[in-house]
């Protein structure tokens, strides 16, 4: 009979584990950003000419270092025979833990880079890192 391996009454790989090189890369993270809801409070005046009451964007829910790459080389088709998909072109990186309540459709405002909008999160991006996936946001 096999006996399996218990490390001596310790676990072989300590719970926190990640807590080393998440620290490591947080402090690679040279930009800054904020994120906010997509959308305004819409709590100001009607717009005669376009019937719409104006509002003032939502607050930020998340403010911190980030660090933003291109995932493309330029301008790709957004039109797939007749189907319209999204294209994500940026990738925006966040301290591990980092805004927890980040949704896709999410504006990521990038100082000196302009806003991007969340196009999807992949789940796999929370260990030393999180990642988000954008698009850039086409007011």
């Amino acid at each position: 009979m096999q006996r399996q391996h218990t490390g001596r009454g310790r676990p072989v790989i300590p719970a926190d584990w990640t807590t080393g090189p998440a620290a490591v890369v947080e402090g690679t993270l040279s930009g800054t950003c904020s994120i906010r809801r997509p959308g305004t409070t819409g709590t100001g005046p009607i717009d005669q000419a376009t019937g719409q009451r104006t509002g003032t964007p939502y607050p930020a829910h998340w403010a911190g270092s980030c660090e933003v790459w291109p995932l493309t080389q330029g301008e790709r088709a957004s039109l797939i025979g007749d189907e319209e998909v999204t294209v994500v072109d940026h990738g925006v990186k966040l301290p591990a833990g980092a805004a927890p309540e980040a949704e896709v459709d999410d504006i990521v405002t990038v100082t000196g880079l302009g806003e991007f909008v969340v196009a999807s999160i992949p789940d796999a991006s929370r260990t030393f890192s999180r990642v988000l996936l954008c698009t850039r946001h086409q007011p």
